[in-house]
């Protein structure tokens, strides 16, 4: 009998900050869990040429290319699924001898459902060439009709001199296929990447598979509303020998997406969250911790460390008697402004798509050190704009503030 057996593979970075999830840090190929998720218990070690709907022989084809699109992080207020989780198609095979390996609707792990590609066999990805891939953690999986070679990647100890150690996958040796994205002058250039080879799974899987899986070894080399494009090179192939085809490589730019531009998307106080037009984030019922609250802007894309206060307005004054709100400071009428010197604007630490906003006595002070008993109003000057640490392409929106975004708070008393 075969033991069960689990292989671990660590995708290598160079930016721990770049990674938005653990689970693209760690990701576990185990056929246990895969097996779960496709409806089927396989042992974990033995040659995976078992009974699958994978085509048997004849080239790879490619059925399916998705991206990253997910742009929930963790550090979302009330989330309660999995962040950075969801994969958008960005082509999807409508070849009729083939068609039926591609998938279609896939449930996760955290019971949740996504549709890759349409129930219609004739339909292709509904935005085929444009999916906006997520900036701080994008990354490109091939799905195939049939199990590669597994030459197409590399196994390598994470300490070699313990024999018992985890396995990790790499292709940043064997580079099966170019990684391409325009650059802030608008020329297409190749980008350096690692991955691995993912031979589980089938087209009801999730993810789907065998794949491969294809990261920048760095998000932020390449700017916000960048179009990018893969393709495969002639050295995939499956264990026959026979390499994919040359009408499915993508080397036309078939395979083709775009980084989704840097975009405001929701603000939050005190770890709860304000959207515009919300009267809880504008009318001072938010009650946060003089010591422990933060005003937090979370974006699409990774802020840039030289973010500064300039746009930042935080007008304050004494909560009502009662303890509540002033709600004359919220509505603009009274209040003093707080000295620009006081105010603290940095990307949060541990979740770098956010701009974290704060007080102390003296500039960087922490913990936070907002006055107790007292309403804030925090508004932004005109034209206000978060940049993107990758920079964003000429002419596309970049960190633009909403010009209505108020949040108006009060700490509790002393």
């Amino acid at each position: 009998m075969t033991p069960w057996c689990s292989r671990t593979v660590v995708r290598p970075r160079e930016d721990l900050c770049e990674t938005r999830e653990a689970l693209h840090m760690l990701v576990y190929r185990s056929t246990i869990a895969a097996a779960i998720v496709a409806g089927a218990l396989l042992p974990a070690c033995a040659d995976p040429d078992l009974p699958t709907d994978l085509k048997k022989s004849g080239p790879p084809d490619v059925t399916t290319v998705t991206v990253m699109s997910d742009l929930t992080i963790s550090a979302d207020p009330g989330l309660g699924v999995l962040s950075g989780f969801e994969e958008t198609a960005t082509f999807c095979t409508t070849d009729k001898s083939f068609v039926s390996k591609r998938p279609g609707l896939v449930g996760t792990p955290d019971f949740r459902t996504f549709q890759i590609c349409p129930d219609d066999p004739t339909m292709a990805a509904p935005d085929t060439g444009a999916v906006e891939a997520a900036p701080s953690a994008w990354f490109v999986r091939i799905v195939f009709d049939e199990l590669l070679d597994p030459s197409v990647e590399d196994l390598l100890q994470v300490d070699p001199s313990n024999p018992m150690s985890a396995i990790f996958g790499t292709i940043r040796n064997t580079q099966p296929v170019t990684l391409r994205c325009q650059n802030l002058a608008g020329a297409m250039t190749d980008v350096t990447y690692d991955g691995y080879y993912v031979p589980n799974g089938n087209r009801n899987a999730f993810p789907p598979g065998p794949s491969l899986f294809v990261q920048p070894m760095s998000q932020t080399s390449v700017p916000t509303a960048a179009t990018c494009t893969v393709s495969i090179k002639d050295t995939v192939h499956n264990k026959a020998g026979q390499s994919v085809l040359a009408d499915q490589r993508g080397s036309n730019g078939e395979y083709k997406f775009k980084l989704a531009e840097m975009q405001f998307r929701f603000a939050a106080a005190g770890g709860q969250e304000v959207d515009l037009g919300d009267p809880a984030g504008t009318d001072g019922s938010l009650e946060i911790s003089p010591k422990s609250g933060f005003v937090d802007l979370f974006w699409t894309a990774q802020v840039d460390p030289s973010v500064t206060t300039s746009a930042i307005v935080i007008t304050a004054g004494p909560n009502a008697a009662d303890g509540g709100p002033n709600t004359a400071v919220c509505d603009g009428s009274a209040g003093t402004p707080v000295a620009p010197a006081r105010i603290n604007v940095a990307p949060r630490m541990g979740a770098p798509t956010v701009m974290r906003i704060d007080l102390s006595p003296t500039h960087d002070t922490k913990p936070p050190l907002w006055d107790p008993g007292t309403t804030y109003l925090v508004t932004f000057g005109a034209n206000g704009k978060v940049p993107a640490k990758q920079g964003s392409m000429p002419g596309t929106p970049s960190g633009t503030i909403p010009a209505d975004l108020a949040i108006c708070f009060h700490t509790t008393g002393p």
